[in-house]
C-alpha cells in the first residue's frame, strides 16, 4: 500500500495477471498510447515532493496500461499478443529476436 492506501482495483487486477513478457510485449503500444498520462505523471512527480500529490495522474498511468493490456489480449489482437509474449519469455527477454512478431503485433494495432 502507499501510505496506507490500497492500490486501485485496476491496478491490483493488472499486478496478478500481467507477467513481464505480457508487460514486455505491450510497451511497444504503452510507450505510445499512453504518453500523455506518463508525461502528466512525470511533471506531476517533478514539482512534487508530497507522494500523495500525484496518486490521481499514477491511477491514470495504470489505468491506461491496464486498458491497453485488456485491448492486446482480446481478437483480433490476442493471437499476435501471445505469440510475441511467447517468443519474448522463450528467449529470455531479448526482444530483438522477436522482432517479426512485434511487427505483426503492431501491424494489427494500426
Amino acid at each position: 500500500t502507499v501510505l496506507g492506501r490500497r492500490p486501485s482495483s485496476s491496478a491490483r487486477t493488472m499486478a496478478s495477471m500481467v507477467n513481464s513478457p505480457a508487460l514486455l510485449a505491450a510497451a511497444c503500444v504503452i510507450g505510445k498510447d499512453c504518453a500523455a498520462v506518463n508525461k502528466a505523471f512525470y511533471i506531476c512527480k517533478k514539482h512534487n515532493s508530497d507522494p500523495e500529490a500525484c496518486l490521481s495522474q499514477g491511477a491514470d498511468v495504470t489505468t491506461c496500461a491496464h486498458d491497453i493490456v485488456q485491448t492486446l489480449s482480446s481478437p483480433p489482437m490476442a493471437d499476435a499478443y501471445m505469440a510475441y509474449q511467447k517468443c519474448i519469455s522463450e528467449n529470455h527477454g531479448e526482444l530483438y529476436k522477436c522482432n517479426k512478431l512485434k511487427e505483426a503485433l503492431l501491424a494489427l494495432k494500426n
